[in-house]
C-alpha cells in the first residue's frame, strides 16, 4: 500500500472541517507524505484564517516541493491556474476567498463562540463577499452571534 494514496482523503478532511486542529493535522500529514498532488490544497491552505494553519500549510508546501522552488512563480501560476482545481477544493456556495469561506464554515459548524469569533472576523473584513455569511449569522438564536453580525451588515451598508 502507498502512503499516498491517502492524499484525496486528507484534501477533502482539510477543505470540509471547520475546526482548526483537524485541518492542521491534515496538512501536516500530507506533509509526511510529500505528495505533490495536494499542492492545490496547500496553496488554498495558504489563506486559511487561522495563522497556525497557514503556517501549517507553507510548512508542508516546503516539504512537498522542491526546496529550490521559486515562490513567486508558484503563487503567480496558481493565481493563473486555480480555477482548474475549483471542484477540487471548493464547495458550491463558497465565494473562493479562503479565509470567508472558512469562517462561514465556522458559522455552519461551530459552538457559540466560534460563530462569534467568526461574525467578529467577518466583520473586520469589511469585504462585500461577507455579506451574506454576515447574513446567515443574523438568524443565528444566540445574542453573541447574531447582534454583531447585525452591527457589522450596517456598517458595511454606510
Amino acid at each position: 500500500m502507498n502512503i499516498t494514496e491517502h492524499t484525496p482523503e486528507l484534501c477533502d478532511l482539510f477543505r470540509h472541517d471547520s475546526r482548526r486542529q483537524v485541518r492542521e493535522a491534515a496538512l501536516n500529514a500530507i506533509a509526511v507524505m510529500r505528495d505533490p498532488n495536494a499542492v492545490p490544497t496547500l496553496m488554498y491552505a495558504l489563506g486559511d484564517p487561522s495563522e497556525n494553519t497557514a503556517q501549517s500549510a507553507l510548512n508542508a508546501l516546503a516539504k512537498v516541493a522542491d526546496p529550490h522552488l521559486d515562490w513567486h512563480n508558484v503563487l503567480q501560476w496558481w493565481e493563473e491556474n486555480k480555477t482548474q482545481f475549483a471542484d477540487s477544493y471548493r464547495r458550491e456556495e463558497d465565494t473562493g476567498t479562503p479565509v470567508i469561506d472558512s469562517l462561514t464554515r465556522n458559522l455552519e459548524n461551530g459552538d457559540k463562540y466560534q460563530r462569534a469569533d467568526a461574525v467578529a472576523r467577518l466583520a473586520k473584513l469589511k469585504h462585500p463577499l461577507a455579506i451574506p455569511a454576515l447574513t446567515l449569522a443574523t438568524t443565528d438564536t444566540e445574542p453573541i452571534v447574531f447582534e454583531p453580525a447585525i452591527k457589522a451588515l450596517a456598517a458595511l451598508e454606510e
